[in-house]
């Protein structure tokens, strides 16, 4: 991809940017210093902005005002200490290792363009709070950040892609997200007299065990999923498939509780789950209900299941995939992924697209959430010219 000059010669704002927010980092939900620092950014050039709750956005006239799209950017960063060694690491505790500060040095620095360069139709720039875990996305569009605006657009940074590659699909991208707590009550009594308790252990094993997504020879739910890893990196085909099959359901249980003492009954027991899929939601959860009862039934306890948080599938649209493609000619297909964003709340309302930005090279390859995770801030430049590119259409 070639980047214009109008670009390349803010190759050292946008680096800039990416380093002060990378010293910053909060968690969702409190991300104070970092809106102060976006506001500032956008206040130091005439920019047109408002908060919501932590997150802001800023709006551009364009010469055609009839429509409006609008570009997303999440801005909290995760409670991971920092290893990399980095000049500019942060001290904090927490740590952008997600790529956050990334996502939010290239849409800041698209803002500093359009203050420049009048794009052809309206244009938002979305600083989202909160999309690691408090649900940011929904609460920003409850404050209005959709209102007026036909498509929606966004980046995430790829470790596993290249730096200056770019990948999607059509279809289901990322995985939907259920965070589950599954309580079971029995009843305590002594080791020796068993008979007169009701163990809450033995229906957490059945869940744990992994058997149980199998009932009458019908798969439920695919706790062991054989299908390709969501790390595995996407497909090297330039020619993007018009759809790729999505990844089984997935439902893991990653932490459980149970019994007081090693010669007492257990009388509770609770299990901290979740569920990744890509359709049939309610026919899941109906699944997983129909398991519970059946448990109770048998070893005569009782359950709850308590719902946490939901996180739909991340759709992309057709569309917005074709506008994509002309951006990114030599787009990569990606296979789906078991990962949540909740950039899909945004892709329930109106049409858009996630892509995925790739930022490995020579020198920095960790995983995102990691401790030692980094990037080459030119990677983030083709980013800014994908984002143009976009505004163009």
């Amino acid at each position: 991809m070639e980047i214009r000059p109008s670009v390349l010669d803010r190759a050292e704002l946008c680096t800039q940017v990416r380093r002060e927010l990378h010293v910053i980092p909060e968690l969702c939900g409190y991300e104070v210093e970092t809106q102060g620092y976006i506001c500032a950014f956008l206040e130091a050039r005439g920019i047109r902005y408002r908060k919501i709750l932590t997150g802001v956005i800023a709006d551009f006239e364009g010469r055609d005002t009839s429509n409006a799209i609008a570009f997303r950017a999440d801005i909290d960063g995760l409670p991971i200490a920092e290893k990399t060694g980095l000049p500019f690491a942060s001290q904090s505790g927490n740590m952008h290792a997600c790529g956050h500060d990334g996502h939010t040095a290239i849409l800041l620095t698209l803002c500093d363009i359009l203050t420049q360069e009048k794009p052809p139709q309206n244009i938002r720039a979305i600083f989202q709070f909160g999309e690691e875990g408090a649900r940011g996305a929904e609460q920003m569009i409850a404050g209005g950040a959709l209102e007026g605006v036909s498509e929606i657009y966004a980046l995430h940074l790829d470790p596993t892609l290249y730096v200056g590659e770019f990948a999607s699909c059509v279809g289901a991208m990322m995985a939907g997200a259920v965070e589950l707590s599954i309580k079971f009550r029995g009843c305590a009594a002594h080791c020796a007299e068993k008979e007169k308790g009701i163990d809450a252990l033995k229906p957490l094993a059945q869940l744990v065990d992994g058997e149980w997504w199998m009932a009458n020879g019908e798969k439920v739910l695919d706790s062991h999923p054989s299908s390709p890893s969501a790390d595995q990196p996407p497909t090297t085909n330039h020619q993007l498939p018009e759809k790729i099959q999505p990844l089984s359901t997935l439902f893991h249980v990653g932490a459980v509780t149970g019994g007081t003492a090693r010669n007492v009954v257990a009388g509770s027991s609770e299990a901290l789950c979740t569920l990744r899929y890509f359709s049939d939601y309610e026919a899941h959860m109906a699944r997983l209900e129909e398991f519970l009862k059946r448990t109770d039934a048998e070893f005569g306890t009782s359950h709850e299941l308590r719902t946490d948080a939901v996180c739909p599938p991340l759709i992309n649209a057709a569309p917005a995939l074709a506008r994509v493609r002309l951006a990114a000619p030599n787009l990569k297909a990606a296979a789906p992924r078991y990962t949540a964003e909740d950039f899909a709340c945004f892709l329930t309302r109106i049409p858009g697209s996630l892509t995925w930005l790739g930022i490995k090279d020579a020198e920095f390859s960790s995983p995102l959430h990691s401790d030692t995770f980094g990037f080459s801030e030119s990677a983030l430049l083709y980013g800014v010219e994908f984002f143009m590119r976009i505004l163009e259409q």
